[in-house]
């Protein structure tokens, strides 16, 4: 009887530990595709699309310790350069940026030809651009930037839609929900900081060019919209695509 219910406590415990093992791997398998970040929108054909360039003249500042984003301790800030902040009397604290008075960068444009003292310079500047805009009913709106070399941050209205890292592809950042009618502003921080262990590394064979380098504007699209496509021709029929 002793041996009976003691196979019986073992078979029961080898069944629990099988379905056990049984929910890890569940668990492991289903886990990537449940918490995977979701695709980028890509928007191919881009500048076929409707859109509001915000191409021209964007006031600029150059930060070197990158102040402007990033607390002693390398924190993100809440109330960094991205805020626009303008400077009222009897504030607490002190405002040390001002965009509105700070030197135009030409976009899109490299910063190392637009002044002779940003030739050489890495590291990261502020862009800021004021718009106005009115949003239409039922549609997405995006911030397409052809190319920002080579790591960047993006604001609408203080508030951030989206952060890059690679200086040669297009990307896009959904502000919708970020955008509203009249008056907006738009702040971006690129830094084209060269690293070891990045691209562009320490030693390269390409000028290390920084800034909005590609043009960037305002993208609508209807509630449901076709993200990628492709075309092919036909291999067997002339005309036929």
């Amino acid at each position: 009887m002793t041996l009976s219910v003691a196979r019986t406590t073992a078979s029961r415990t080898i069944s629990t530990l099988r379905s056990f093992i049984l929910l890890l791997v569940a668990i492991s398998v289903s886990a990537p595709a449940a918490f995977a970040a979701p695709a980028p929108i890509v928007l191919t054909g881009a500048d076929r699309r409707p859109s509001t360039s915000l191409n021209g003249e964007w006031a600029s500042i150059v930060d070197p310790y990158f102040s402007g984003l990033f607390s002693f301790h390398h924190e993100e800030k809440k109330n960094g350069y991205f805020m626009n902040y303008k400077a009222k009397p009897g504030d607490p604290f002190p405002t040390e940026y001002d965009f509105s008075k700070a030197p135009k960068l030409k976009v899109p444009g490299d910063w190392n030809t637009q002044r002779e003292f940003l030739m050489y310079f890495e590291g990261p500047i502020w862009y800021e651009k004021d718009f106005t805009y009115e949003p239409k009913p039922h549609t997405h709106v995006f911030l397409h930037v052809g190319a920002a070399n080579y790591h960047s941050w993006f604001w609408v209205n203080g508030q951030k839609v989206c952060e890059h890292e690679g200086g040669f592809t297009a990307f896009n950042c959904e502000v919708t929900q970020a955008i509203h009618s009249g008056n907006n502003f738009v702040v971006a921080a690129v830094d084209n900081t060269r690293r070891e262990d990045n691209v562009p590394t320490l030693e390269t064979d390409w000028w290390n060019y920084g800034g909005l380098t590609r043009e960037v504007s305002l993208i609508e699209l209807p509630e449901s919209f076709i993200d990628q496509y492709d075309v092919h021709l036909s291999r067997t029929e002339d005309g036929v695509i």
